[in-house]
């Protein structure tokens, strides 16, 4: 995968979680020093997340010993499922906002904020497995790491900022952008094809 693909997938699950910390410190606000250390946590664990996910998914990729173009391919529309599975799964959250209030947790306590980091890169891991699977991810460990560092760390603090400020924000045309950012990245891989 090309650097463009990681940044533009980073960026995506980066206004994921800015979406996520500004809900919940919008009811219940936390300490900018506290957020801050929020955020690193949370890009700790999406990082690490994605990283495992991208790694099981070299193991459970389809090889041949020719080199078949077919694996190739059904390597790719393995990516290409998972991301759309996954994108799905994003689109029914815009459902859901809409019909009901959602709970909100207390960013104060740090188990909440590791159980709520994992539960958010629920998503990041199965789109890091999809990555896996495609056949050029073997040597981009850092390609892949630091942009889902840098984009999570920056984005959730900032939805942390505009939580305690009380910042009004359309969520649903935030997650309408990080879907097309998802989805261009699997247009692009099936072009490739």
């Amino acid at each position: 995968m090309s650097l463009i693909e990681y940044i533009a997938i980073s960026i995506a699950f980066g206004i994921d979680s800015m979406l996520v910390m500004r809900r919940h410190t919008l009811q219940m606000p936390i300490r900018l020093t506290h957020g801050l250390a929020v955020s690193i946590m949370l890009a700790i664990v999406f990082s690490v997340m994605f990283y495992a996910g991208i790694q099981l998914g070299q193991l459970l990729r389809f090889t041949s010993p020719t080199g078949d173009a077919d694996m190739l391919n059904t390597n790719t529309m393995v990516f290409v499922g998972l991301v759309v599975l996954t994108s799905i799964k994003m689109l029914f959250s815009i459902r859901r906002n809409k019909k009901k209030e959602l709970s909100l947790y207390d960013l104060s306590r740090w188990s909440t904020v590791v159980a709520l980091s994992i539960a958010s890169g629920i998503n990041v891991m199965i789109v890091g497995m999809g990555i896996g699977f495609l056949p050029s991810t073997t040597g981009d460990r850092w390609n892949a790491l630091i942009p889902i560092a840098i984009a999570t760390w920056l984005l959730s603090y900032w939805g942390i900022m505009m939580g305690r400020q009380k910042v009004e924000l359309r969520e649903n045309r935030w997650l309408v952008v990080a879907l097309l950012l998802l989805l261009s990245t699997t247009v692009y891989r099936i072009t490739l094809l």
